[in-house]
Order: C-alpha cells, then sequence, then structure tokens
C-alpha cells in the first residue's frame, strides 16, 4: 500500500494520520452503536461478542496499514512535504519501486508488526531509524499487548489463548468472563474507558507520535 497525496501544505504523514484517526473513529461509533442495542434488549450477546472481534481486528489492520503507507510514503519522491526530522537513506519516484524495495518484488504486503519489524526495516531505509524509532518502550509495550489481544480473538488456538493469559491477563482481578479475550475487550478500566477504547487511543497516541 501507498498513501494518496497529502494536502498542499500538509506533510504526507499527517495526512495519513488523519484518515487512520478517521477510520477509528469510524469504528468507535460502529461499537458505541452496538453497545446502545445490546443495552435495549435489541442486539443477542453473541452478536455483539462477534461484532468485537471485528472491530478489533479491522482497527489492529488499519493500524498495520497505516504503518506501511507512512513508511512507503516517506521513500516515494514528491509524496509531499517531508516530515521534520526524517532523512530517508533513499528517495524513490516510483510507488512500484518503493513497494519493490521495502516489501520485496512480486510480493503484496510486508509483516509491520510485531513492531520490531518496522524498527528493524526503518534503521535500514531511514538515518537513525527515524520516525520509527521515536516510538518509545511504553507504545511498543502497548502494540505488544494488543498484538497478544488481537492473535488471541483472530486464532481460537490453545497457545493464543495461553500466551494471552500469561501476557495480557496475567494476575489481574477480573471475573472469569473477562479473562476471555471477548470479554476482557469490554473490560471497564479506572477511567472509564473500556480496554477496547484504551487501544484505540493508545495506537492512535503511538501514530501521532509517527507523525509529528
Amino acid at each position: 500500500m501507498t498513501g494518496p497525496a497529502p494536502s498542499p501544505s500538509l506533510p504526507v504523514s499527517r495526512t495519513l494520520f488523519s484518515q487512520l484517526e478517521t477510520r477509528l473513529n469510524s469504528l468507535e461509533a460502529t461499537r458505541a452503536q452496538l453497545e446502545a442495542l445490546f443495552r435495549g434488549g435489541s442486539l443477542a450477546q453473541d452478536a455483539l461478542d462477534n461484532a468485537y472481534v471485528g472491530l478489533y481486528v479491522t482497527m489492529c489492520v488499519e493500524f498495520e496499514g497505516f504503518l506501511e503507507n507512512l513508511f512507503l510514503s516517506l521513500l516515494l519522491d514528491g509524496a509531499g512535504v517531508v516530515q521534520t526530522g526524517v532523512a530517508p537513506t533513499v528517495v524513490v519516484g516510483s510507488q512500484e519501486v518503493v513497494k519493490a524495495m521495502v516489501i520485496g518484488p512480486g510480493k503484496d504486503y510486508a509483516d509491520w508488526l510485531p513492531y520490531d519489524r518496522t524498527e528493524q526495516k526503518a534503521n535500514i531505509f531511514f538515518q537513525s531509524g527515524k520516525p520509527f524509532t521515536n516510538v518509545s518502550g511504553d507504545q511498543k509495550g502497548y502494540v505488544k499487548e494488543i498484538m497478544y489481544l488481537r492473535n488471541a480473538l483472530a486464532h481460537s488456538s490453545e497457545y493464543s489463548r495461553r500466551v494471552f493469559l500469561d501476557k495480557v491477563i496475567q494476575q489481574r482481578p477480573l471475573s472469569n468472563a473477562e479473562r476471555t479475550p471477548i470479554g476482557f475487550l469490554r473490560v471497564r478500566i479506572s477511567n472509564g474507558r473500556t480496554i477496547y477504547q484504551e487501544h484505540r487511543l493508545r495506537l492512535l497516541n503511538i501514530a501521532n507520535t509517527l507523525t509529528t
């Protein structure tokens, strides 16, 4: 994937951030509507659970797509106003060449997560790996937790469930229902937000770090 042309005075990175924010806000609006239907008795528990799985996995896919679009766009000559502090080691004038160079010839996509895969690529194609090495240790820890949860939702294997329990749930004082991947998404934390909402904000915070 490659990003679209930015607004005349807006760095391509901020255009991509705005697009990600819009998409995740749309997913959040859908989640809120479904919760309202469930509370009103118009939506069954199973339907709500299935919707949460789809929404969360889609949110993760959108974030990974954002990483790819940002990475490729920053290497593309003429993509837009250059982001401050970003110095590609090579700049290419063709979207097809950029994609083949980073992802590999004939391949449709690359794995950008876990996040260290993005950093490894960044250290090759950008001086000091920036902006991708600007992500803090805490932020990378958030991405790991989000990926453990995504994997547990997308793959109903005993291994993914065990990793979720060991790496995410740990010793948290939760009910049996809340210790499941789907139940965990609806747990409310101290700030009143659900885990789903908190993870959405964390992904947007990381995207903002990458584009400012």
